[in-house]
């Protein structure tokens, strides 16, 4: 499991910038528990227009099922938060910004009692358009007893991104 403290999203977002760029991809973004830090990370640097294509912070159920095209039958039962919604926001992004890559984020930034979430966690998900018929996914699950709301929805977005990072340095 990753531990908060080993991300340093300042250091990542420089390696991002330039392996976006050489590799002439684009990227898009759909987020829930991290409130649009992974947008604005990505934006961060001068000339991210030219791999950053934009992205929907998307807190409502509705808008999910609207803008991102996430199932409302199954994310209604889960509180939008689950694998499965993650996988389906990443998969809206892709379609609705046409980009190469999209980074998904949905959770609890804090325990909800009420959902059955006794610990803050987050379910992260990056969707790539490959040659295959389908996509490139890859998912992780975070979980919390500590970090504060801030906190943890910090360490979301910085995992989403080495996601990202991880997905770029893969052999082609």
């Amino acid at each position: 499991m990753p531990n908060p403290e080993a991300f340093d999203q300042h250091a990542l977002i420089p390696e991002l910038h330039r392996q976006l760029i050489s590799s002439g991809l684009t990227v898009a973004a759909a987020e829930s528990i991290t409130g649009g830090r992974i947008q604005s990370a990505l934006s961060s640097q001068s000339g991210s227009s030219r791999y950053f294509l934009g992205g929907v912070t998307a807190y409502a159920l509705r808008q999910k099922v609207d803008i991102l095209g996430v199932e409302p039958l199954h994310a209604a039962q889960v509180n939008c938060v689950s694998a499965a919604v993650a996988e389906q926001m990443a998969r809206g992004a892709l379609k609705l910004f046409r980009a190469d890559i999209a980074l998904s984020a949905t959770g609890y930034a804090e325990p909800s009692p009420e959902h059955g979430a006794e610990t803050a966690c987050a379910y992260l998900c990056l969707a790539a358009q490959t040659q295959e018929l389908t996509p490139f996914i890859s998912q992780i699950f975070i979980e919390s007893k500590t970090l504060g709301r801030l906190g943890m929805q910090q360490w979301a977005a910085s995992t989403a991104l080495s996601l990202l990072r991880d997905f770029l340095r893969r052999p082609v």
